[in-house]
């Protein structure tokens, strides 16, 4: 404009707008991957951008993450406060956060937003794709026939199966001239010897190694990764074992073949099983990725060995014979089901006591504890062992590798319920509803004195469904 020149009008332009404006940047996965039988990864990073782009300073700036079911913070809050953000400065904030079991591949969207007094806030929502969560199927073995055995090995690889599989071979009976060995749970609830038993494991394992000898070998099946679980039982007796001699003898019978050493000898012949299998992986250069551990399905009901000191003896001379663990994968019956330990009474407390000694407090002892139903909560009489555990004089941290559900033996009728908690009164949890259901109640923010929970589980590695054979 020239000296003195007047204008109607003038426009000027900023480079920046006028106040604090905020912008948001995620940068997160977008799928989740399975590898080794478990998400990858997961727990997982959000991290939020979180940027000034005005020409004054954005105070008291607060990022909130929100998450949908399915997804669950860990460890930290979903509010964040910035204090102070300068114009043109960027700052960023992490959340770890989990992906629960999904039964069908699922996508989830999340949303970060950062907000202050006066300004329009920002918001950015990101989506994750959760496949379908891996589980392995566990059998109730109703032969030894190594020949069934080898063809449920080559099935089990050829369905990609990696982690945990349990074969249970009932509970311990002593053979007289045989030695020990067990009476099969189903089928016709054949008397069997250890060595059978050991050969039978030996075969599936061989079909899991070697899944290109089998009929119909898939093109590429996934790398060999299993830990092969020889299952047995603390129960006495089952109905009409012997029909000729009433039940109520049948167990007092037993009881004599326990006291006569079957608690402790059969925990060390039991061991014996499992370092002879391990043993044989090794020579064929399959162990560690196929390895063989005991399985101890312990219960304290009326059907179990009323002595619990010989139920601990077979633990402790198991855990004595040999390196390995074994998983202790039976209910918690008689645990309390209230979240709250002022509601605890002392019978509980008790069986609670039982049931951390056997599934954590032996050297070899790792809970796989079976949460078939969510109504009534086995998850969460698990998780109060879990509590139990933790307190004094024991303060311990209790690690659960896995869980065990039982939904393909009865159908799955509620497979595909939206949640665990809408599942029926004694109806069977699903494998995803199952491993939701534990994880769901061992990192709830209460912990069970009404305080805040400081040793949630972020990761829990497995999750197996046992039918019949």
């Amino acid at each position: 404009m020239l000296p003195v020149e007047l204008a109607d009008w003038v426009e000027v332009t900023a480079t920046r707008p006028i106040g604090p404006v905020l912008s948001v940047r995620v940068d997160a996965p977008a799928k989740l991957d399975v590898t080794n039988g478990h998400y990858t990864p997961n727990p997982f990073s959000v991290v939020a951008t979180v940027s000034n782009q005005g020409m004054e300073a954005a105070t008291d700036v607060q990022i909130t993450l929100t998450l949908p079911t399915g997804l669950t913070l860990v460890g930290v809050a979903p509010l964040t406060r910035i204090s102070l953000l300068q114009p043109g400065e960027s700052r960023q904030v992490q959340w770890s956060v989990s992906a629960a079991a999904q039964g069908q591949e699922t996508t989830l969207t999340y949303t970060v937003a950062a907000s202050m007094s006066g300004v329009p806030s920002r918001a950015v929502s990101r989506q994750i794709t959760i496949p379908p969560f891996p589980f392995t199927t566990s059998y109730y073995m109703s032969t030894i026939d190594a020949s069934a055995a080898f063809q449920k090995g080559c099935e089990v690889r050829k369905e990609g199966q990696q982690g945990i599989v349990v074969l249970n071979f009932g509970a311990p009976r002593y053979l007289g001239v045989k030695g020990f060995g067990t009476r099969l749970i189903r089928g016709q609830r054949a008397y069997v010897t250890l060595s059978q038993i050991e050969n039978a494991v030996k075969a599936f394992a061989f079909g899991y190694q070697y899944v290109q000898i089998c009929d119909s070998p898939p093109a590429n099946p996934v790398a060999p990764k299993l830990v092969i679980a020889i299952g047995t039982t603390n129960s006495k007796t089952y109905p009409n074992e012997n029909p000729t001699i009433p039940l109520a003898d049948n167990r007092v019978l037993s009881d004599t073949y326990i006291l006569n050493g079957i608690g402790t000898t059969s925990g060390q012949e039991w061991a014996k099983v499992v370092n002879s299998v391990n043993s044989y992986l090794g020579g064929t250069n399959a162990f560690p990725a196929i390895q063989a551990a005991g399985a101890y399905d312990a219960e304290f009901g009326v059907g179990e060995w009323s002595n619990f000191d010989l139920t601990l003896g077979w633990a402790n001379s198991f855990s004595k014979a040999t390196k390995a663990y074994y998983y202790a994968f039976g209910t918690c019956d008689g645990c309390p089901t209230d979240p709250q330990e002022a509601n605890w009474n002392v019978g509980e407390k008790q069986v609670m006591e039982k049931a951390f000694k056997i599934s954590w407090d032996v050297p070899a002892a790792v809970p796989l504890p079976q949460v078939y139903y969510g109504d009534p909560n086995q998850a969460q009489q698990w998780a109060n062992v879990r509590w139990y555990a933790h307190q004094s004089p024991y303060n311990a941290n209790m690690v659960f590798y896995g869980g065990m559900t039982g939904c393909l033996r009865v159908g799955c009728v509620f497979r595909n319920s939206s949640s665990w908690r809408s599942v029926p009164y004694f109806q069977e949890l699903s494998p995803s509803q199952g491993w939701n259901a534990l994880f769901d109640t061992i990192n709830a923010p209460i912990s069970p004195d009404n305080a805040i929970n400081t040793y949630p589980q972020p990761n829990i590695r497995w999750i197996t469904d046992i039918k019949d054979q």
